[in-house]
């Protein structure tokens, strides 16, 4: 229960950035962006706090893991041939 909350803060605080976008409709563009990305980080870090924000962010920086060593397979598989190992193919 408490999870669920916590998750529904989460979004109310990403909703209150988007809301503080358009409410600083008259002042310079620069605030009305950190207001959103202020909303985004405080929602992800409320978000990392529940049992599923976890899993969630462990699956994700496994998946960056995973992709970095595909990546570094596919480059060591078409830098064996010289002649396939530049940048632009």
């Amino acid at each position: 229960m408490a999870d669920k909350i916590k998750f529904a803060l989460a979004l109310v605080i990403l909703a209150a950035g988007v809301a503080g976008f358009y409410l600083l409709s008259e002042q310079a563009m620069i605030l009305r962006v950190l207001a959103v990305l202020a909303g985004l980080a405080l929602a992800a870090v409320v978000a990392w706090k529940t049992e599923p924000g976890q899993r969630f962010f462990t699956f994700a920086n496994e998946s960056v893991v995973e992709a970095k060593k595909l990546s570094g397979r596919h480059a060591r598989k078409r830098c064996k041939r010289p002649a396939r190992c530049s940048p632009l193919s």
